[in-house]
């Protein structure tokens, strides 16, 4: 009998809990706009929060590769503004050891790049490694010399499951 009262208060008491809304990809309507003049960076107004995904440090580098103490990134070329001669730049994130422990219950990603045009240039669905989950790093591949339709403000995103984690203005120049 206290069980099914207990069931009963907590079901009423339900309604009013609100849980944080995951962002779709599909429909979020910041999905593709470039806003050139916003500040390279993270996009504080697009709802992105590292932090619920216990992320440590996260940016672009044309190199990177996790420490073999496994507890920092070392990067090379870190920066949000890169030179049309860039062949491969990297998004990375290092998750704190709470982070990566959450990661043992969801390790699915999606990145994507979004061109100066406003165009996904270029996404993909990936999963952390089983052998560290407390790093993941995704590539974009560039033609070099970039083309120039390619020069500009471009605009990464990266969502854990549904969830925006990562949100940032980066440029390509000339």
């Amino acid at each position: 009998m206290k069980k099914i009262i207990w069931i009963l208060c907590f079901s009423l008491m339900l309604p009013s809990i609100t849980f944080a809304q995951p962002v779709d990809p599909s429909t979020d309507p910041e999905n593709f706009k470039i806003d050139t003049a916003a500040p390279l960076g993270v996009i504080q107004s697009s709802g992105a929060d590292p932090d619920v995904a216990g992320i440590q440090e996260c940016g672009l580098s044309t190199k990177v590769k996790q420490a073999w103490t496994f507890d920092h990134v070392k990067t090379a070329g870190t920066n949000l503004i890169f030179p049309r001669t860039t062949k491969e730049i990297f998004w990375y994130a290092q998750f704190t050891f709470k982070g990566g422990a959450k990661n043992n219950v969801s390790r699915s990603y999606r990145i994507e790049w979004i061109n100066p045009q406003g165009q996904v240039h270029a996404s993909e669905n990936f999963k952390s490694s089983l052998w560290n989950e407390m790093f993941i790093k995704k590539s974009l591949q560039l033609d070099v010399p970039v083309k120039e339709e390619l020069i500009g403000r471009w605009r990464v995103r990266v969502w854990k499951k549904q969830t925006l984690i990562d949100d940032r203005y980066f440029e390509i120049v000339a």
